[in-house]
């Protein structure tokens, strides 16, 4: 997986031109649940396996910053936790309903 997420599709933040960095009062994290599952494409359910959790949390505007494929950096300080649950894995629909 990490040689996966190494690429142009997911860069650093270093490496991200939207960000250029993180900054020590941030840590990371993805605008919505479709970005997060979208970034970790066919590992969902590794991470299920291994106990993974998913931590929700509402922050200001003004305290974080997007970047090119839906990762987010944000002030750790500024985020108040919304809940978090154990990381469910997407199932892809094979078929569309007719």
């Amino acid at each position: 997986m990490g040689w996966r997420h190494s690429d142009e599709r997911h860069p650093s933040p270093q490496a991200d031109p939207n960000l250029i960095t993180i900054h020590d009062d941030e840590v990371c994290g993805f605008a919505s649940p479709d970005e997060l599952n979208g970034w970790f494409e066919d590992f969902g359910d590794r991470l299920a396996s291994a106990g993974f959790h998913v931590w929700e949390y509402e922050v200001p505007e003004f305290s974080y910053r997007v970047g090119r494929f839906g990762q987010v950096v944000f002030k750790k300080e500024d985020a108040v936790l919304i809940g978090h649950e154990p990381f469910k894995p997407v199932q892809l629909s094979l078929w569309a309903d007719a």
